[in-house]
């Protein structure tokens, strides 16, 4: 991957980044960054915008982006672009990975959550059927996201500090 960072900057190919600090940008800057190379000058062109807009900067340019497996499967019939590099779910590098996270907001700091509500979330989300869900969850029948919960039978209750109780009344 990191090659192929530094091939876009060394031809100073087009390169549309999302500029706007989400995760992509983040896990952009980072490749960037392992390549050795601090990209700036006409051909990296920072959108600002979502991943949406920028797969379609990409496109009409044309030019190089890093996105989101999820939103590019979506928009693909439309695009006229093609991946050139895939992450570890289809043996690419491990760099790409991109993982998602479920964590419930500290009701010690913050008074008016639904701590109960958000551990069953939590709960659920790991479970064998949430995790089912997600597996399952396709685009013209290609699968976007690849569970991995840390416990295939969950206890959400074993998270809930001692003596809580829910602000329901």
């Amino acid at each position: 991957m990191t090659d192929a960072f530094r091939a876009i900057a060394e031809h100073e190919s087009v390169f549309v980044s999302r500029g706007d600090t989400s995760g992509t940008h983040t896990k952009e800057l980072a490749i960037w960054e392992a390549a050795g190379v601090e990209p700036s000058g006409e051909w990296y062109r920072e959108a600002g915008s979502g991943m949406g807009t920028v797969l379609n900067q990409a496109d009409q340019t044309p030019g190089y982006t890093l996105a989101d497996r999820g939103t590019f499967l979506s928009q693909r019939s439309a695009l006229d672009v093609s991946v050139r590099v895939e992450g570890p779910i289809e043996g690419g590098p491990e760099l790409l990975a991109n993982p998602y996270g479920v964590i419930a907001v500290n009701p010690g700091i913050h008074e008016n959550v639904n701590y109960d509500l958000a551990m069953a979330y939590i709960g659920f989300i790991t479970s064998r059927d949430g995790q089912a869900i997600i597996e399952e969850y396709s685009v013209d029948g290609e699968q976007l996201f690849f569970p991995e919960a840390v416990s295939a039978d969950p206890n959400f209750r074993q998270y809930v500090p001692e003596g809580w109780t829910s602000n329901e009344r």
